[in-house]
């Protein structure tokens, strides 16, 4: 697998992939200027796997925007692999990640490490005009992980 920087003029070629994460263009492209996106691939970069967006918060602290496994790999250990060439990358910084608070998602994170670091309350309501479900639940308050990498 092959992991590759995005230049910015081409990110919007992926917009597909990066709303599984993420369902509202709008919202997406409020910050995926501000971000690196990364790109994985097969060995053949003949198929494009997972996505990642970072942004740089500070000398020392980045957050994840955003991730997402296309759905004919996932489970296949493809964003864990993605997320530890992130951690590598990224070395002796904290990463933070807003997600919500469903079961299978925050065990990907608790899996790789991360830690509750706080909550915003009804971000999910407040910021997106549609209501969003994930698994048959109504997302309302955002979980904001910690990871020292």
């Amino acid at each position: 697998m092959i992991v590759n920087e995005l230049e910015n003029t081409v990110v919007k070629k992926y917009m597909n992939l990066l709303l599984l994460a993420d369902p509202e263009k709008q919202a997406i492209e409020q910050y995926i200027n501000q971000c690196q996106v990364y790109l994985l691939s097969d060995h053949h970069q003949s198929q494009t796997l997972a996505i990642a967006a970072v942004e740089k918060l500070s000398d020392a602290e980045i957050e994840l925007k955003n991730i997402a496994v296309h759905p004919l790999y996932r489970r296949k250990g493809q964003g864990t692999y993605l997320m530890t060439w992130l951690f590598n990358k990224y070395r002796n910084m904290t990463m933070y990640v807003g997600t919500s608070d469903t079961e299978s998602t925050l065990n990907f994170y608790y899996r790789l490490g991360f830690e509750d670091y706080d909550i915003r309350k009804n971000f999910f309501i407040s910021q997106y005009e549609q209501p969003i479900y994930d698994n048959g639940k109504l997302l309302k308050d955002m979980k904001i992980l910690k990871k020292d990498l």
